[in-house]
């Protein structure tokens, strides 16, 4: 069984060697999406060109994921590299539309936990003060004969 798999794996290494025109665009695939995984993480949320990034980021990181996944289940059948992305950009957002089902339940759902999460209550006399000398003070709720 072990044998039937690697020898499986090997065949399968061979034949993506022998088209060296596949290669290359695996590879591109491949190190576009690391390259925005990397922006993705790396960028800061500061201006709003960052955060157009980091939304741009956040929107190409599946895309190339999926992009990946089809081109290297497509390659062992196309015949020529146009042919090859043509139909892994096809299988891609096949996979598109299976997954964002799956997404948009997990999204509702954590929504729906967030909702049904009590807010916590705020502290009447406020948060502690520190002063100068001493350790932290905190001020004395008004009553009604003070005033």
């Amino acid at each position: 069984m072990y044998l039937k798999s690697a020898g499986a794996i090997f065949s399968a290494v061979r034949m993506l060697f022998r088209k060296w025109t596949t290669l290359p665009l695996l590879i591109t695939v491949y190190a576009a999406l690391l390259l925005s995984l990397y922006l993705f993480v790396s960028t800061r949320e500061a201006t709003v060109t960052q955060l157009t990034v980091t939304f741009a980021m956040m929107l190409a990181v599946p895309l190339l994921f999926f992009l990946l996944q089809a081109a290297s289940v497509n390659y062992a059948t196309a015949t020529e590299p146009a042919g090859l992305l043509r139909k892994a950009a096809f299988d891609c957002l096949k996979l598109v539309v299976v997954s964002s089902r799956k997404y948009c339940l997990n999204v509702t759902g954590r929504a729906f936990e967030i909702a049904q999460t009590p807010l916590p209550r705020a502290d009447p006399t406020g948060p502690p003060r520190t002063g100068a000398t001493g350790p932290e003070i905190r001020p004395k709720p008004a009553s009604r004969q003070e005033m």
